[in-house]
Parts: structure tokens; sequence; C-alpha cells
């Protein structure tokens, strides 16, 4: 009765890590094909947060952001910002078309100025 037990503890520890194996390669499989799947579009979110994240810039201008992600339409590049976490501030000099992180100081004035303009 003893081998009995013996064969059924190995058989099921051996059944775990076979287990186990297999959801490893299946998560690196998934997670590498994510990556080639959506990878320009990650790349793309790293270059426009390291963008608005960078000082001591305050906001950057889609000008400037199209000519870091070349290839891109200002339409894609308004998309990745929103992803990113950023907003649109108005560029009261130039009339550009600036945008930055939501948590920054020139996001905060923006929302301020908006909700004065609501008010």
């Amino acid at each position: 009765m003893e081998s009995a037990v013996v064969v059924a503890v190995v058989a099921g520890i051996s059944a775990v890590a076979a287990a186990s194996v297999s959801a490893l390669l299946s998560y690196r499989i998934a997670a590498r094909k994510y990556e080639l799947e959506h990878g320009r579009l990650i790349k793309a979110l790293r270059v426009v947060n390291a963008a608005l994240r960078t000082d001591p810039y305050p906001s950057r201008s889609l000008k400037h952001l199209k000519s870091l992600l070349h290839g891109m339409d200002e339409d894609e590049i308004r998309d990745l910002l929103i992803r990113a976490g950023a907003i649109r501030v108005d560029d009261l000099t130039g009339g550009e078309e600036m945008w930055a992180d939501f948590d920054s100081p020139a996001a905060k004035r923006a929302r301020l100025a908006r909700q004065q303009m609501l008010a």
C-alpha cells in the first residue's frame, strides 16, 4: 500500500510541475505575441511619456511630438497622448497645440482656467 501512495504522490508532483511549465510557456508565448502585435504602440507610448515628463519643459507641442514619432499622423499622436494621460493646454504665445502630463503644473493651470471660463 505504501508504494501505491508514493506512486500517487510522485504522479501528482509530476502533473503539477508539467502544468506549471506549460502555463509559464503559454504566458511567455502570449506576451511575445502581444509585444509583436502592439510593439509600435508600446514604443510610441514610451516616447510620449518620456517627452511629457522631461524637465524643464512643462508642455510639448504637437509639432515637436510629431517630429519624435516619424510616420504617425496627428490624430494617432493625439490618441497616444490621451492614452498616456496627457491633457491639451493652450499656448498663449504662439497659438500652437500644446500637451502636458495631466499632473503637471501646466495642466493644472489649464484645468483651472477652463473651470473659471465655465463658471
